[in-house]
Order: structure tokens, then C-alpha cells, then sequence
């Protein structure tokens, strides 16, 4: 699975995670490769080369947006049949949940790699 930004008007619309076999496919000039382990998420800005991320992004509202989105990107690993360590993506799940109490500040918070 690799995850893309959409984006539109230099703003990242959505991240997506894709297989490299589903119907979406990223268009050049709207979706952009992120490397793994990135913080990239919807309100972040893209200028063509670097993505920054908003006042909204660093504020604790933003964290946990960004953090809801990334448990919800992650849900299908937790049904009983899918084809992921799941006992990896569950520890990995729940530092995403601890991240408003294991950090003072939004703009200390360290992002959880994905397995």
C-alpha cells in the first residue's frame, strides 16, 4: 500500500491509500507520492516541491482530526479476515488514540509509523 495526497490548489484535499490495483489511480498534478511515515494530511499545504503544515494542522483540533483519519484509513486491518499483521496494526492503532495525552503541545507530537 503506498499514500498519496490529493491535492487541489496547493492544499491537501485527502490522503489515500492505495494498493496500486483498485480503481482510483493518482493523477498526475492532483495526487503526490508521500514517503512513508509522513505526517501529510488533509490541511497541509503543497507548493510544488514541500508540504507544510497549517496553523488548524498544529493545533490539538487538527491533531486529532488528523489522527481520526488515519485510524479510519486503517480500519480494515482489524477485520478478522484481512490480510495484515494485525496484532501490529492494533499497537499501532492504539498510539494513534494515546497521542493527545502522551505529548504537551501539537507541535511535539511524533506520528506513529504504519506496520
Amino acid at each position: 500500500m503506498s499514500r498519496w495526497a490529493v491535492v487541489d490548489g496547493g492544499q491537501v484535499l485527502n490522503v489515500v491509500l492505495w494498493d496500486g490495483m483498485s480503481a482510483w489511480e493518482p493523477a498526475a498534478g492532483t495526487a503526490v507520492a508521500l514517503p512513508e511515515g509522513s505526517p501529510v494530511g488533509p490541511g497541509w499545504s503543497y507548493d510544488g516541491d514541500e508540504f507544510t503544515p497549517s496553523a488548524v494542522v498544529l493545533s490539538w483540533d487538527g491533531i486529532r482530526v488528523r489522527r481520526d483519519d488515519l485510524l479510519a484509513a486503517s480500519d480494515w486491518t482489524q477485520v478478522a479476515d484481512a490480510p495484515a499483521n494485525q496484532q501490529a496494526w492494533a499497537v499501532y492503532r492504539q498510539a494513534l488514540r494515546d497521542i493527545p495525552q502522551d505529548f504537551a503541545t501539537p507541535g511535539d507530537v511524533v506520528w506513529p509509523a504504519a506496520p
